[in-house]
């Protein structure tokens, strides 16, 4: 391999980032150009800590709990009665 064939390679690869960059800025001013578009969004408020997250998770569990009681029940209900409308 040549000593500068590196070198030559380089260049190459900086010529051709130049030249799409100079295209780039050339035939599309207005991805180049930055302008004011309106008034931006606040960014949202920082994250808060929980200062008991034992205790949602407790009240969380218990709700959830409940949600499959009711499914039981219902599940229940259908194998008593069959599948298909109410009897």
């Amino acid at each position: 391999m040549p000593a500068w064939l590196p070198f030559w390679l380089g260049c190459l690869l900086a010529a051709f980032v130049g030249g799409v960059l100079l295209t780039i800025s050339i035939g599309f001013p207005p991805a180049v150009q930055q302008q004011y578009r309106g008034p931006l969004k606040s960014l949202p408020p920082a994250p808060r800590l929980q200062s008991a997250p034992q205790r949602e998770r407790e009240r969380y569990e218990a709700a959830k709990q409940q949600e499959l009681q009711g499914i039981d029940a219902a599940m229940e209900e259908t194998a008593k009665q069959g599948w298909g409308p109410p009897k």
